[in-house]
């Protein structure tokens, strides 16, 4: 018999004992009746000192078999929650594992891929820092042994990143000069090392009926995040924001890479500085707060999301997905942390670490390393690796894998040690 069903057999049964002894008061109740007045008085004492003494034992006995029904209830739950736990590590080491299985596929082709790897590394990067970052800071949760040794294989990936972005970024820089001296603050170990609380997705932000077509082409989204950095040439000022660039990338009603650049455009510019520019024109252009605009971005994100899953994440689109989980997880969208949606990112990294794509042939290309000629990278044009691996998408992996990593472990340190990180 399973604990569920021995719990319902026990609360039964107690009803059983409460409803005999009420039954026996009614009988004795119904007696009463048939009786002359002279024995009506001794009866009626008889009936009260009958209830009372069946009244305490049918009480005592009732919550008897509840404190036993409790107590095999919170075994069931404190064997649930065991379990949980226990898959929760295991998808954490998963997780990392991929995580070192994509860095060294990186390390690998250090020289062949572009900026977006690297952007996608430095962000996975960040993501480590304010992890490890927070336990240094908890000795408490070190002392565990589970604890202890994820610290120190997180730092194993940290190297890793070092040693992959120390190569990457001067074949880089070389073959993609002019874009790369427009990007290279973003670039820098540590800028993406951002910690927002976890929060949720606001379903009345979610727009409907918005046509499936991007809205930003990808030298503007370039030019407006230059413009913040003053990489761009013409911008005087650091966070030099423009209102025609403001307008473009924080609009309400875009879709799929159009909408995520919008978050990427925000979390560079206050992480680079430009925070209080920023919030001056939110209140200028009447848009709550900063807080608020991501909110509006990633619900919809999640949206969008929801129906990749909901279509079984088709090839094409699943780049998109990963990017959409990777930007919305990093300021604290715990909704985007599906376990599901882990696994089957998961099932996408190939042997050698990479990801690619069945129909990869189908996928727009650049027709020269970056567009040299027109200085601008496209997102949504992959770059195709030698061996088949995609960059962009191998990219957008690791930072949807890495944000994964501090949700898993938020959930881990709640259930075990009842605590937060964040």
């Amino acid at each position: 018999m399973s604990l569920v069903r021995a719990i319902s057999h026990l609360i039964l049964l107690a009803l059983l004992f409460s409803t005999a002894s009420a039954s026996k008061t009614r009988e004795l109740t119904k007696s009463s009746r048939n009786i002359d007045d002279a024995s009506r008085a001794q009866h009626i004492r008889t009936l009260r000192a009958t209830d009372r003494e069946t009244s305490r034992w049918s009480n005592s006995e009732h919550l008897g078999f509840l404190r036993v029904a409790r107590k095999i209830s919170g075994k069931t739950l404190e064997i649930q929650n065991r379990n949980s736990l226990k898959q929760d590590k295991d998808l954490l080491v998963d997780t990392v594992g991929a995580l070192r299985k994509l860095l060294e596929y990186f390390r690998s082709q250090s020289k062949n891929v572009n900026l977006d790897a690297i952007i996608g590394v430095r962000i996975l990067q960040g993501q480590l820092d304010v992890i490890l970052n927070r336990l240094s800071a908890r000795s408490d949760l070190l002392k565990d042994p589970f604890v202890s040794s994820l610290s120190v294989n997180l730092r194993l990936l940290q190297n890793l990143v070092d040693v992959f972005s120390e190569q990457a970024t001067p074949a880089v820089s070389n073959s993609t000069p002019n874009y790369y001296n427009r990007l290279w603050p973003i670039l820098v170990k540590g800028f993406w090392a951002k910690a927002e609380p976890a929060r949720s997705i606001n379903t009345a932000y979610i727009m409907h009926n918005i046509p499936e077509r991007e809205s930003i082409k990808e030298y503007q989204s370039d030019n407006c995040v230059s413009e913040i950095l003053n990489t761009d040439g013409w911008s005087t000022n650091e966070c030099d924001i423009n209102d025609d660039c403001w307008s473009r990338m924080t609009s309400p009603g875009y879709r799929m890479y159009s909408l995520s650049h919008e978050v990427f455009y925000l979390i560079i510019g206050s992480q680079y500085g430009c925070k209080a520019k920023i919030d001056a024109n939110i209140e200028k252009f009447h848009q709550g707060s900063l807080s608020e605009l991501y909110s509006r971005f990633c619900s919809n994100m999640f949206e969008e999301a929801t129906e990749i899953a909901e279509n079984d994440f088709t090839d094409l689109q699943q780049d998109l997905f990963m990017e959409q989980i990777a930007l919305c997880g990093i300021v604290g969208f715990k909704d985007f942390a599906k376990t599901e949606w882990l696994k089957r990112i998961l099932s996408w990294q190939r042997p050698s670490g990479c990801y690619s794509s069945r129909d990869y042939n189908k996928i727009p290309k650049n027709s020269k390393d970056d567009d040299l000629e027109t200085n601008s990278r496209r997102k949504r044009a992959e770059k195709v690796l030698n061996d088949g691996c995609l960059s962009h998408k191998t990219t957008v992996a690791a930072g949807a894998l890495a944000v994964n990593v501090r949700f898993i472990l938020e959930d881990i340190l709640k259930k075990e040690f009842h605590t937060d990180l964040f």
